[in-house]
């Protein structure tokens, strides 16, 4: 009864690089068991149980070793994976499990509940399986993502009108969740936002002391009309002005 799928994982991509595997991408399903912290510890006739219930639970598990694979790589992959369940606004809020390294890691939520974690592993974890480069993983509650999925996403029209696209910089406090600006910037594009994707963080010097500069591309487009710069622009400055008031963010030229 695994809790669980990670030291499967270590131990086949440790297998992996051991015979020279230069970049390794693994995913492994299965089911993993937590205790039942809401159950109750006493059997119908008033005795003690002698074991907590399990909450089981369908959990996908994705391995990445490649040099040129970072956290926001692992992200766009979970956000595509997310994406094709026709779920969009899935939260990234810094930290996980201890085995993962306290700066590079996340708790993943759908809905405002919990789905998993994915991040840098812990390199003193690493290093217990005897790989010396960076890990990254991603742990995923299935169940939770198919009690989310939309019923009316497996097929879709190509669309008939061109798209406009735009790239948009802001300065922002240094510990301001992306998530949570991507999270505004969706909720006021509305329906001619397509999509949002982040491209680029910078933290040195010419942001500012305290600060991050955080880029995004913005898409937008019409499903019954070609859409026109006039429409595009009236949408990016609401989504800027709002980016303004809601968390300070001064924008970059």
């Amino acid at each position: 009864m695994r809790t669980t799928l990670i030291p499967a994982m270590l131990r086949s991509i440790s297998a992996n690089i051991s015979r020279n595997a230069g970049t390794v991408r693994l995913f492994e399903t299965g089911r993993t068991f937590r205790p039942d912290e809401t159950a109750a510890m006493r059997n119908p006739d008033g005795s003690y149980a002698l074991s907590q219930p399990c909450i089981e639970t369908e959990t996908l598990c994705i391995g990445v070793v490649d040099d040129d694979a970072d956290f926001f790589a692992l992200k766009g992959i979970l956000e595509t994976l997310l994406g094709r369940f026709g779920i969009v606004g899935a939260e990234f809020k810094p930290g996980a499990a201890s085995y993962y390294h306290p700066g590079r890691s996340a708790t993943i939520s759908v809905g405002g509940e919990t789905a998993g974690m994915l991040g840098e592993i812990h390199p003193d974890v690493a290093l217990a399986f005897e790989i010396g480069r960076r890990i990254l993983l991603v742990e995923l509650d299935i169940d939770q993502v198919l009690s989310r999925a939309r019923s009316d996403n497996a097929i879709r029209p190509l669309p008939k009108f061109p798209a406009i696209s735009r790239d948009v910089a802001v300065t922002v406090g240094k510990s301001l969740p992306v998530g949570g600006i991507l999270s505004a910037i969706r909720i006021v594009g509305g329906n001619l936002l397509e999509s949002a994707g982040l491209f680029d963080i910078y933290e040195g010097k010419q942001a500012g002391e305290g600060k991050k500069s955080v880029a995004f591309t913005l898409v937008f487009r019409a499903a019954d009309h070609t859409l026109v710069d006039e429409e595009a622009n009236r949408c990016f400055n609401a989504i800027v002005d709002s980016l303004q008031k809601e968390f300070g963010a001064e924008i970059r030229k």
